[in-house]
């Protein structure tokens, strides 16, 4: 009975993992990364500043990342990457949150209402890297606005690294 209600239990597990991970986009192409920061922009009033944080490139994959001597050929930038202080990493995101958040308010903005415009990007290669450096445009009333953003690639899918400057168009 006990090993029944268990095997209940794991299987139930699995099949929510299966499914929260099918319902999450992964962003495998440039492209995607602009519609990803996109969304949690139009979440940046209820969204903490952990899950924020918890948004972007964690320090546990740039670690990983750093190790990784195919995505990563240069062996100055694989060492800058395993490193990196996490102290330093997760306040540079926590400073750029607080700042799009001030800056939003005082430009009145509801992010939650804001419309996609646009997302213009370049590719760069630092190191081996695949690097998605761009402006994500939107839309607030009648006024335009973008945020800077990059993201790099792991290997799998893009991830977010900086989502910062709020500027009106």
């Amino acid at each position: 009975m006990i090993k029944k209600n268990v095997m209940r239990v794991i299987m139930l597990i699995i099949a929510v993992n299966l499914i929260s991970c099918d319902s999450i986009k992964k962003a495998t192409e440039p492209e995607d990364i602009g519609m990803y920061a996109f969304e949690l922009l139009k979440t940046l009033s209820q969204t903490t500043k952990s899950d924020y944080v918890n948004s972007f490139l964690t320090i546990e994959e740039i670690r990983v990342l750093g190790k990784n001597e195919v995505v990563v050929t240069d062996s100055d930038i694989r060492n800058e990457l395993t490193s990196m202080p996490k102290e330093e990493w997760v306040e540079d995101i926590e400073d750029d949150y607080n700042e799009l958040k001030q800056d939003g308010g005082k430009n009145g903005i509801k992010w939650a209402e804001i419309e996609y415009l646009d997302f213009v990007y370049e590719m760069d290669n630092l190191g081996g890297i695949k690097v998605c450096e761009g402006e994500l445009f939107f839309k607030y009333k009648e006024d335009s606005y973008s945020v800077d953003l990059a993201a790099i690639f792991d290997g799998t899918e893009y991830k977010l690294v900086k989502l910062a400057y709020l500027e009106m168009q």
